[in-house]
């Protein structure tokens, strides 16, 4: 199974509709095929927070709405998902994107490392791309109340 490792650095921004993320780097060979974004308010220690990861095709892709889709966020010391595995009724599927919200409770200030591995497909009209056990990792900072 291939799997590529996917930074995404947080953007904070005061209202959440995916619009002010701030783009993934993502590895070379994913390149064409997507793009991702993270968008969040501000976090603060022990209340129930998200953010939104937006996933977008590449030119001339569209997701692939028939693919199972799901995320799983790594448990970790200092977050407490609400979900360990969100699915694809929970994420909103498109052809012109996923969004998928992500609930957590921070059990810890400073800057956290978040990980996640994530299932989803895009395709033209030749072919398309299985993207199972894509791996995502992200940092948050999480501010004392």
């Amino acid at each position: 199974m291939r799997s590529f490792y996917v930074t995404i650095f947080l953007t904070f921004c005061s209202a959440c509709h995916g619009t002010n993320g701030q783009n993934v780097q993502i590895g070379s060979a994913n390149q064409d095929f997507y793009q991702a974004q993270v968008s969040s308010n501000s976090f603060k220690l022990n209340q129930k927070s998200t953010f939104y990861i937006e996933i977008q095709p590449g030119s001339n892709f569209k997701i692939n709405t028939e693919f199972p889709v799901a995320l799983t966020p790594s448990v970790r010391e200092g977050i407490q998902f609400s979900h360990p595995t969100l699915s694809k009724e929970q994420i909103e599927v498109s052809d012109e994107k996923l969004r998928i919200p992500v609930e957590f409770t921070a059990q810890a200030s400073g800057p956290l490392k978040l990980e996640a591995v994530a299932d989803f497909s895009v395709c033209n009209e030749n072919t398309c791309k299985l993207l199972k056990g894509e791996k995502l990792s992200w940092s948050i900072q999480v501010e004392s109340n």
